[in-house]
């Protein structure tokens, strides 16, 4: 996957058919810091982006985390 099919958050949770409570609730956040973090992707720590990774099952490298 090149940088062009990078996913975003939001559209990668929900190629798993999760809610944004359900990803706070595997995260053990509020549902308004996950929702914070769809908006501004950059705010997630390094840790937080690799468990959602986890939860995802998806490769950080595949998701926007970060600008470029």
């Amino acid at each position: 996957m090149n940088q062009q099919e990078r996913l975003t958050l939001k559209s990668a949770r929900m190629m798993r058919g999760l809610t944004q409570a359900e990803m706070a609730e595997k995260l053990n956040v509020h549902r308004n810091t996950y929702a914070h973090w769809e908006e501004d992707p950059e705010s997630i720590s390094v840790a937080k982006a690799n468990e959602i990774c986890a939860i995802l099952n998806v490769s950080i490298d595949n998701i926007v985390f970060f600008g470029y």
